[in-house]
């Protein structure tokens, strides 16, 4: 996702637009570290560190909201190194998108922390598993592992 017109023909490799101008990679060697650290020290009321949280929560929210408007998802969740900002994360990001599109999505942090995309990895393999499984089995449902769920065949 490009969140600057100006830049449309600039190659961003695999990492994107997004990723370039919100991870590590893309601050200054001086300034590097890891998320866990940056919002520590912005909790702390390290002004620089506050700074990068802005920055960031300006990208993110400027994304949520050309993803709204084209989605219109009802939940929006952030997961990895994002999910410890907790409220310094959820509260701007909504405050951005909130300046952009009418409709704002519910705004969350994952409760799985660090393991969010090795989870939903995992589970889109069980729920294909499972699914494979139902048809072979010739069933029209099959109960999944998942708990309160149940897939179809």
């Amino acid at each position: 996702m490009n969140l600057d017109m100006r830049e449309w023909q600039a190659d961003f490799d695999e990492r994107g637009y997004l990723e370039s101008h919100i991870g590590a990679v893309s601050m200054p060697e001086s300034q590097q570290a890891d998320a866990a650290t940056i919002i520590t020290a912005a909790r702390a009321g390290d002004a620089r560190a506050i700074a990068v949280i802005e920055q960031l929560t300006v990208y993110l929210g400027t994304a949520v909201a050309n993803i709204v408007v084209v989605l219109d998802p009802a939940l929006v969740v952030f997961g990895g190194g994002l999910s410890h900002a907790g409220d310094l994360l959820t509260e701007p990001v909504r405050r951005v998108v909130a300046r952009i599109v009418p409709n704002i999505p519910a705004i969350g942090i994952s409760s799985l922390g660090d393991d969010a995309q090795s989870m939903g990895a995992v589970y889109s393999a069980v729920e294909t598993a499972e699914t494979r499984l139902a048809a072979w089995l010739g069933a029209t449902a099959f109960p999944s592992r998942a708990v309160g769920r149940t897939g179809t065949g």
